[in-house]
């Protein structure tokens, strides 16, 4: 996640962390978990979040997903981190 400082112009990384539980949870993750480093700036992004267990999605990459899956005309998410990362960091 870049956040930005427009005083001094300056970019930070940080790294996002989840428990050990939740990554051992993710066990069909294709993309080796980059969704954690700063690297990744096409995570899917959270449009909505039901009862905290169900996250609509907008999907902006094209990378194949273990964890996408769509209802209708919309997609959700149930990958484990993924839910984590929105719960915890709201990203």
């Amino acid at each position: 996640m870049e956040i930005t400082d427009h005083r001094r112009e300056t970019t930070y990384h940080r790294m996002l962390f989840i428990s050990q539980d939740i990554k051992q949870e993710t066990i069909d993750c294709k993309k080796g978990f980059s969704c954690l480093s700063a690297e990744r700036k096409d995570l899917c992004k959270v449009l909505s979040c039901f009862d905290c267990d169900i996250h609509f999605i907008l999907c902006l990459n094209t990378e194949s997903c273990s964890y996408q899956h769509k209802i209708s005309e919309r997609f959700y998410c149930d990958c484990p981190t993924r839910k984590e990362l929105y719960s915890k960091y709201n990203v």
